[in-house]
């Protein structure tokens, strides 16, 4: 049962809907005092940064006074584990006290400690059952200890509603399979699969909603698991992306399989963008439209052919394109709208999360940027002669 009612969570999620409306100038300061007047939310909140620093700020305290507790006390693993359990345990009930007595909403507080919960629990479980620190030798600690993890993960976001401990669950999945499975084709294979199961019961269950906030959170998970899926079977976006290539004999992988996965990485975007637009799902749009420009920027790579220095310019000017002639056929629709989409930012929500998209952009490096390898790195350094530590300052040029 969630912590708060449905009438709460709905009150909320239609007050951050008429704060947004009045920003934008759907409606103007009256109008928004006085719907928001009639909405009554009896919780405590507080603003996104003090929420962040006292998230933070728990999580800390919590890891470092059972970390405390384990150093002073020279305890051994199984009764490390133990320790770990007992104080995940607490960490989740004291959550719930903080919600029920003093009515915390989003307050970051009850947050970092449902949070914490979840490792000091999988973390724990594993110690008891034998994981090694340096090296376990058997997968059944492992195993139980993902799968406990991925369970507590679970509740607190059927108990909280935090989104963020849905795709901890869904990356626990991930390990979950990895865990289980014995070849690297069989882990992709059975993690892909149960990703996109919860993809598809996520979006029968939205589907069925009748709540908006309901909706809006299980067409979270089913974007965060439909995009799971897609980065798992992208075999050149996993870790060791280098031992993928056709010249390598696929980096182990069979034949068959590796170019199943490309297959899947063209059809996904595809199927997602289509079921998406029709249902105007805007975050699974968005999520579609993020994983068709990593199919381009990782097409070739899965090819075996070498990337170029100007690939990433012909990319861009590419995407430029394509964007300027959606923008002049949508808005040359009757009212600068076709079939119910237009390209006018009509909330302010929409510009923020338009502008937080640009902004990582930016700052995230280029998917196809060829690196050297670190022998080449080494074998291209030529010393220019320098003395006093100018590397070829004085040297000749």
């Amino acid at each position: 049962m969630r912590m708060h009612s449905p009438e709460i969570e709905s009150n909320i999620h239609l007050e951050r809907q008429i704060r947004d409306w009045a920003r934008s100038g759907a409606i103007d300061a009256a109008q928004s005092t006085t719907l928001l007047g009639d909405i009554r939310v009896n919780v405590k909140r507080t603003n996104f940064f003090l929420r962040a620093v006292l998230f933070i700020f728990t999580v800390l305290i919590a890891a470092a006074a059972v970390a405390l507790v384990a150093a002073t006390g020279h305890l051994g693993e199984k009764t490390i584990g133990i320790l770990c359990i007992i104080s995940g345990i607490l960490a989740f009930l004291l959550a719930n006290i903080l919600v029920n007595e003093f009515q915390l909403y989003r307050f970051g507080v009850e947050e970092g400690l449902a949070v914490i919960s979840i490792p000091l629990i999988s973390f724990g479980v594993g110690l008891v059952l034998g994981f090694d620190l340096f090296g376990h030798s058997s997968k059944a600690p492992w195993f139980l200890g993902i799968t406990t993890g991925t369970l507590t993960a679970v509740a607190v976001c059927w108990r909280f509603g935090f989104q963020y401990a849905a795709a901890l669950a869904l990356v626990g999945i991930g390990m979950w399979a990895d865990a289980v499975a014995e070849t690297v084709t069989t882990k992709i294979a059975l993690a892909a699969a149960l990703l996109l199961a919860v993809a598809i019961v996520a979006r029968t269950w939205r589907r069925r909603c009748v709540r908006d906030y309901l909706a809006a959170e299980f067409g979270a998970i089913e974007t965060l698991a439909f995009v799971g899926t897609y980065l798992v079977l992208n075999v050149h976006l996993r870790v060791g992306l280098a031992s993928y290539s056709t010249t390598l004999r696929y980096g182990g992988l069979p034949a068959w399989f590796y170019w199943f996965t490309y297959a899947c990485i063209w059809i996904l975007p595809v199927i997602g963008f289509i079921l998406s637009l029709r249902e105007k799902h805007r975050l699974m749009i968005l999520a579609s439209l993020g994983i068709a420009l990593a199919t381009l920027a990782t097409n070739k790579p899965y090819l075996g052919r070498e990337a170029q220095t100007w690939d990433a310019i012909l990319f861009g000017l590419f995407l430029i394109g394509i964007a300027i002639a959606i923008k002049r056929w949508i808005a040359a629709g009757p009212g600068g709208y076709r079939h119910g989409y237009t390209v006018a930012s009509l909330l302010q929500g929409d510009k923020s999360m338009m502008t937080a998209l640009g902004t990582a952009s930016v700052v995230l490096p280029g998917a196809n940027t060829a690196l050297p390898s670190h022998a080449e790195s080494q074998n291209n350094f030529h010393s220019g002669g320098g003395y006093s530590g100018g590397a070829g300052a004085s040297g000749q040029f």
